[in-house]
C-alpha cells in the first residue's frame, strides 16, 4: 500500500540512437487494474500523474 510519494531510480542508460529516452510509470491496484500513469523523460525531477 502506498499512502504518499515514493522515490525510485529508473536508469535510462541506453544512450544510443533509437534507445530509451522516457519511461511510462503505472500505478496499479491489488488486482492489477490501472489507476494512474505518468510518462517521465530523461532529466525529469518527478513524474506528473495523469
Amino acid at each position: 500500500m502506498c499512502n504518499g510519494a515514493v522515490e525510485r531510480d529508473i536508469p535510462l542508460s541506453w544512450d544510443v540512437p533509437g534507445g530509451a529516452s522516457s519511461v511510462v510509470v503505472d500505478l496499479l491496484d491489488a488486482d492489477g487494474n490501472l489507476l494512474k500513469y505518468c510518462v517521465t523523460t530523461r532529466g525529469d525531477e518527478y513524474c506528473e500523474v495523469t
